[in-house]
């Protein structure tokens, strides 16, 4: 199982994988910031614009896993390329 490069937070160009020249974004939520309790795994966006986020217009697919493995599951079918991007989301994704 591959799965190299992931980053949170950042956006990306999938280049290879579902939805190729689609943008995606990784949101870490398995802890809170300042209890560093467990609280919502990590949220996987997929979006044909790559702001998607400040777009009335644009189509936004969700995923969901777990922790960590499960992520690496995620991107290891199909094989994923992303080109991590210098774009970052606003803080309501942190």
């Amino acid at each position: 199982m591959k799965c190299y490069n992931i980053k949170f937070n950042t956006v990306g160009k999938v280049i290879k994988g579902e939805c190729p020249d689609w943008y995606i974004l990784i949101v870490d939520r398995r802890f809170n910031k300042d209890s560093r309790i467990q609280t919502g795994g990590i949220y996987i966006f997929q979006s044909n614009y790559i702001d998607f986020w400040q777009k009335s217009d644009s189509l936004v697919y969700d995923d969901w896993v777990e922790d960590l493995e499960a992520l690496r599951i995620f991107f290891s079918e199909p094989e994923w390329l992303i080109e991590w991007l210098e774009v970052e989301p606003p803080s309501l994704f942190e």
